[in-house]
C-alpha cells in the first residue's frame, strides 16, 4: 500500500506579514500533479492544516480544493481520486475541522478534530488507520474518566488511551498522531516556526512501536524519531529564516506485508518563493555581494551591522532586491557590530580597575555577599582566575590589589558580619 504524509501545512502563514497563501497554493497545484502520477491509496495529513484555530477565508477555502481535488473523480483526466485521512493539529480549531464529517466520510474525507474514548479508525483494504488528533492529558482524563493520579503525563494520556482500543496486532495498523514524541531524553529537532513546543508535552517514542507506520504532525523537520517507521514528515514549505537550509517536499511511504519495514522516498517541490537565510552585514557589503548572486525571486532579510546606518539604507535595499525579484519583507539593524563591540570592550577593560572587576565578580555570584565565609571563597576563587588570566600582572600585587578591595568593602557592611569579614 502507498500513502502519501503530509502534515503542518499552515495555511494562511504569514511570514513578516507577507501571506503566504499564493505560496501556499503553488504548492498544492504541484502537489495535485504529484498525487496523480503516483495514485497513491490514502494521503495522510497529520494536523496543523491552518494556521489559526479560526482560519481565513483564504486559508479555508484552499484547504475545500484539497480535500475536493484529492478525494473527488475527475473522468476528464482519468483521476479517481484518493482517501483522504486528516487529523487536527494544536494550531486547528478541533471542533471546527470536524463539521460535516460524517457527510464527507461517504466521499473519501475522513476526519478527526477532537479526543474521543474510542480513536477515529478507518479500515482500507487490509490495513487499519487510527486518527488521533493532538491532545492534553487533561483531555484524555476527560475522554476516559480518569483521575490525574492515573494519567498526569502526555506519555501516560496516549498509553491510557491506546489500552482502550481493541487494536488486532496481527493485521497492519497504522497511526496518525500531531504530538512531541521523544526517544528517550533526546528531544526531535525542531527550528524556529513551531511555535508550540513547550505546550504540546513529549510523548515516548516507545508507545508506538507495535504500529506498522506512525505518521506524525508538528515537529517541521522531517526526521524519524526512535525507529524508522515513526516519522515525522516535516512542513512542506520553510516558514521561518533560521530554516532555510532545511530539506522540505514529499514523503511517499510504502507498506510491505506485515513485519517489514515501510519503504521511504522524498520528493522536492520547488517553492514559488525560495526563503533565503538571513543575509548580514554592512550595507556595502550586501550591496556588493547581490551583484553577482544568481538566485532570483526569493523571500529575504537583512540585518545591517553598519556601526553608523548610511542613508537610506532600506530604500538602497529595496531597489537592489526588486531588481532581482526578490521580496524583502524585513530589514533590521544589530546596534553594534561584533568587531564595535570588540573595539569597546578592550577600550573599556584599558581603564576599568582590579577592584572593577572583583566588584562585578561579586555581583555575578549575588551582590551583597555578606557571610565572610561566602566573601573570602569569592575573592580566593577571584584571585585564581585573575592569576590565570593576567599573567603580566605580578600575583603579589594581584593579591595586594584584591584584599584592599575586599577590606573596603567589607568595612561598608554593617553588624558583626561586616567586622569578620574585615578581619
Amino acid at each position: 500500500m502507498k500513502l502519501l504524509h503530509l502534515s503542518d501545512l499552515h495555511f494562511g502563514k504569514t511570514l513578516f506579514a507577507q501571506p503566504l497563501i499564493a505560496d501556499q497554493q503553488d504548492w498544492c497545484a504541484k502537489l495535485y500533479d504529484a498525487v496523480r502520477r503516483e495514485k497513491p491509496d490514502a494521503v495522510l495529513i497529520a494536523g496543523d492544516v491552518y494556521d489559526r484555530g479560526v482560519p481565513s477565508r483564504e486559508a479555508v477555502q484552499l484547504l475545500s480544493r484539497l480535500l475536493t481535488d484529492l478525494s473527488q473523480p475527475d473522468e476528464t483526466i482519468g483521476w479517481a481520486g484518493v482517501d483522504v485521512l486528516l487529523i487536527a493539529g494544536n494550531h486547528d480549531g478541533g471542533e471546527r475541522l470536524e463539521f460535516a464529517a460524517n457527510i464527507l466520510e461517504n466521499q473519501r474525507v475522513h476526519i478527526a478534530g477532537t479526543v474521543q474514548e474510542a480513536v477515529k479508525k478507518v479500515r482500507l483494504g487490509d490495513v487499519n488507520f487510527w486518527l488521533l488528533p493532538c491532545t492534553t492529558p487533561a483531555a484524555v482524563r476527560v475522554a476516559l474518566n480518569r483521575s490525574d493520579e492515573e494519567i498526569s503525563s502526555y506519555s501516560d494520556a496516549i498509553a491510557a488511551l491506546l489500552a482502550e482500543q481493541e487494536i488486532n496486532w496481527n493485521e497492519r495498523n497504522v497511526l496518525i498522531a500531531h504530538q512531541t514524541v521523544v526517544n528517550g531524553k533526546a528531544d526531535p529537532l525542531h527550528g524556529a516556526s513551531e511555535t508550540a513546543i513547550g505546550g504540546v508535552g513529549g510523548v515516548q517514542a516507545s508507545l508506538f512501536q507495535n504500529f506498522d507506520y506512525v505518521a506524525l504532525g508538528h515537529i517541521h523537520q522531517a526526521q524519524a524519531v526512535g525507529s524508522p517507521k515513526i516519522r515525522y514528515s516535516g512542513a512542506p514549505l520553510c516558514y521561518h529564516f533560521d530554516e532555510a537550509d532545511d530539506e522540505k517536499g514529499l514523503l511517499w511511504v510504502t507498506l510491505g506485508k506485515k513485519g517489514s519495514e515501510p519503504v521511504f522516498k522524498t520528493e522536492a517541490l520547488p517553492p514559488l518563493h525560495r526563503v533565503r537565510r538571513t543575509v548580514k552585514g554592512r550595507l556595502q557589503q550586501i550591496v556588493d555581494a547581490e551583484a553577482d548572486n544568481p538566485a532570483r525571486g526569493d523571500y529575504v532579510r537583512v540585518v545591517l551591522t553598519d556601526d553608523t546606518l548610511p542613508p537610506n539604507a532600506r530604500q538602497t535595499l529595496e531597489t537592489l532586491y526588486a531588481s532581482h525579484a526578490d521580496i524583502l519583507l524585513d530589514v533590521s539593524r544589530e546596534r553594534r557590530s561584533a568587531a564595535y563591540r570588540a573595539a569597546s570592550a578592550a577600550a573599556e577593560a584599558e581603564t576599568r580597575s582590579l577592584a572593577d572587576d572583583f566588584r562585578a565578580f561579586c555581583r555575578s555570584r549575588g551582590d551583597g555577599l555578606t557571610d565572610p565565609g561566602e566573601r573570602e571563597l569569592a575573592l580566593i576563587r577571584f584571585l585564581a582566575e585573575q592569576v590565570e588570566n593576567r599573567r603580566d600582572a605580578d600575583e603579589e600585587t594581584l593579591t595586594a590589589e584584591l584584599v584592599e578591595e575586599a577590606l573596603r568593602l567589607a568595612r561598608a557592611d554593617s553588624g558583626e558580619a561586616g567586622k569578620e569579614a574585615a578581619q
